[in-house]
């Protein structure tokens, strides 16, 4: 069963729509799915990887599916969707997988790419 990452927050999933319910899921899911296990502090400085990734994640996996209807996803497929949406830790900024080095946008040595891609 998918826990809640964040204490006393919005608990009540959802899907099917572009609100709160949905973005709260998708945190949720990458959180689980990326294993990540942060404190709060850095979550509320947006300075984790799944709180970097759940809007973009919300509305391109999670507000699309129907509301009502039951879905399955994979620690697998979020993994790989993580993957194909690399994302600096310090500025945000989308990342090329060719560079493992630096942020080109900010120049800070700290991209955020899955063990799988590491050298």
């Amino acid at each position: 069963m998918l826990k809640h990452p964040l204490t006393g927050c919005f608990n009540r999933f959802a899907w099917g729509d572009g609100g709160r319910g949905p973005a709260e899921l998708a945190y949720a899911l990458l959180a689980d799915g990326l294993e990540e296990s942060q404190p709060p502090e850095l979550v509320a400085e947006g300075r984790t990887r799944a709180w970097r990734l759940h809007q973009e994640f919300k509305e391109q996996i999670v507000s699309p599916w129907p509301m009502g209807e039951g879905w399955r996803m994979t620690r697998q497929q979020i993994k790989q969707w993580a993957q194909d949406h690399a994302v600096c830790v310090d500025c945000g900024a989308k990342s090329d997988i060719g560079d493992k080095e630096r942020c080109l946008t900010c120049q800070v040595a700290q991209i955020y790419f899955p063990e799988s891609v590491r050298r």
